[in-house]
């Protein structure tokens, strides 16, 4: 089971770029739309499903986004994870979240229950 290795209050997603060959049209296009996005981010250890991977999940409520699992870089800010087909890179930000914000990630890490981890 995987399991929450640490949790980024504010992180943007900077870029969005193929590693490889390019996914279909449609399935590109909704992951170039994920640059820009900010929310909570939590750096998730893969466990069993893929050891000593990693997979991130940013939580824009109330919207959710899950990376496949990946190789995970963490420098001067900036996460940089490296899946079969794509490269994610988030600045993290400064700043609080509100009540109202933090409420909404936890219903969304909720509703995604087992399958988020």
């Amino acid at each position: 089971m995987a399991k929450i290795v640490k949790m980024i209050p504010r992180g943007r997603i900077t870029n969005v770029e193929p590693n490889g060959s390019v996914p279909a049209p449609a399935e590109w296009k909704a992951r170039k739309a994920y640059i820009g996005r900010e929310g909570g981010v939590y750096i998730m250890d893969s466990g069993e499903k893929a050891p000593g991977k990693h997979f991130l999940l940013m939580l824009d409520w109330p919207n959710a986004m899950r990376t496949s699992s990946g190789d995970l870089y963490e420098s001067n800010g900036r996460l940089r994870l490296i899946t079969r087909h794509t490269i994610y890179e988030i600045t993290t930000l400064d700043g609080v979240l509100t009540d109202a914000k933090i409420r909404g990630m936890l219903a969304e890490l909720d509703r995604f229950g087992d399958h988020a981890l």
